[in-house]
């Protein structure tokens, strides 16, 4: 009997083994890399990868997935989160576009209860070859990037008014991803490969003549070096600066309309956009402490609703659809997100704290603000992170390397492939 029970032992842990590599593989490599050929793909695959790596860890019996997933949900960034969802959730009570709304909503908060239960099945043992999927991935996702923009179809380079082309949705991909790649790269001193990573996200941007996520690189590669020498002072200049930007967010137009117009730097688009913004929240009211409803500002601009030159960035968003009460929670989600971002192990945090400074500075330039694959490439950003964070806390112990030694030996699943 202790026989067979030992085989099913290992049986089982052969089927976590394996479970694990190919959720982690699909997550890491396979999501990035589909985002270039496919707009709904990515919807597919989190929840496939999702479900192999929840499978893995049910077949192995894990302790720390409950316990964990409570640590993460009372934590100061989970609560802050919550509030922020369910006042988005209670203000479709009063949005003009219930019906619109609602589906978004729950996508949305699909997306963000899977990301939750992926990072909270993580593993706490390093497996050296899974953080090299996605650096691996981003460097298949990159190539393929440059050679459908040269040589794709047209519609790969056009998009909508209202939807990403398929090239500036891979470039913000890789924007996105690159910094826990880079990361991942650096727990084991591969800067070479590092250096190459980060040159080669470079160029795409740069053949993609992408303006918005070349600023969201530079800024987020220089948040990583400064965060180099001293990560909890940059989280913390950081977490002050979005912060107080969310909160005065309803000022700004009063202070970048007659500046935008006077100077003449700006197009006529951009001083529209300001005036327009200048306008709303002078008629707002008492609309500037509920807001007027989850989705407002994008639907309102389709329908006429709203001027056409509404501006998209989250700063103007949040404040008119979800009013003080949701600026007040989107501000507290980026300043204690940025805070834990800088208590983070010294080799993880720089690329923690660059993740950020590039996923804020493109929803607040509103390129991809209100559109759900952003939304699911941000949680697989997360997820990246969280594999990441989980890897460096652990290293093998002398009394664990001693044990290990004397162990018997493992399974042939377990040989070939790591522990996911």
């Amino acid at each position: 009997m202790p026989s067979a029970a030992r085989r099913f032992d290992d049986h089982a842990r052969d089927a976590a083994v394996l479970l694990g590599w190919f959720g982690m593989t699909i997550l890491m490599i396979g999501a990035p890399l589909v985002g270039v050929l496919s707009r709904r793909a990515l919807f597919i695959l989190l929840p496939i990868g999702a479900a192999l790596l929840f499978s893995a860890f049910v077949v192995s019996m894990p302790s720390n997935g409950i316990s964990a997933l409570k640590r993460a949900i009372s934590s100061p960034l989970g609560l802050a989160i919550l509030f922020l969802a369910g006042w988005m959730g209670l203000s479709l009570l009063w949005t003009p576009f219930p019906r619109m709304a609602g589906p978004r909503y729950a996508a949305g908060v699909s997306v963000i209860a899977i990301t939750a239960l992926i990072i909270a099945y993580l593993p706490e043992r390093r497996a050296r070859p899974s953080l090299y999927l996605l650096p691996a991935g981003l460097v298949v996702t990159a190539a393929l990037t440059v050679g459908m923009n040269f040589f794709g179809p047209a519609s790969f380079r056009g998009g909508s008014e209202f939807d990403s082309s398929l090239l500036e949705r891979s470039v913000l991909t890789l924007v996105l991803l690159v910094w826990p790649a880079l990361g991942a790269l650096g727990v084991f001193a591969r800067w070479t490969l590092a250096t190459v990573l980060v040159t080669l996200v470079a160029l795409v941007i740069v053949l993609s003549s992408a303006q918005i996520a070349l600023a969201a690189f530079a800024l987020a590669a220089l948040t990583f070096a400064a965060g180099a020498g001293d990560a909890k002072r940059v989280a913390k200049i950081a977490a002050t600066a979005v912060g107080v930007l969310i909160l005065v967010a309803p000022l700004l137009p009063f202070v970048l309309a007659p500046l935008a117009l006077s100077t003449g730097l700006t197009g006529r688009s951009t001083v529209a956009a300001m005036t327009d913004w200048r306008d709303l929240v002078s008629a707002d009211g008492w609309r500037l402490i509920t807001g007027h409803g989850f989705d407002t500002a994008r639907r309102g601009v389709v329908y006429g609703y709203l001027p056409a030159h509404t501006p998209r960035t989250i700063l103007f968003e949040v404040w008119y659809e979800l009013g003080v009460l949701g600026a007040t929670g989107l501000a507290a989600v980026f300043v204690i997100g940025l805070v834990a971002a800088g208590n983070t192990a010294a080799n993880v945090a720089p690329a923690v704290l660059a993740g950020i400074a590039a996923t804020g500075t493109i929803v607040i330039s509103g390129v991809a603000t209100g559109q759900l694959w952003f939304l699911t490439m941000t949680g697989l950003e997360a997820v990246a992170f969280g594999l990441l964070a989980r890897s460096s806390r652990t290293g093998q112990r002398p009394i664990a390397a001693t044990v290990a030694a004397a162990a018997p030996e493992k399974s042939d699943a377990s040989r070939i492939l790591p522990r996911i």
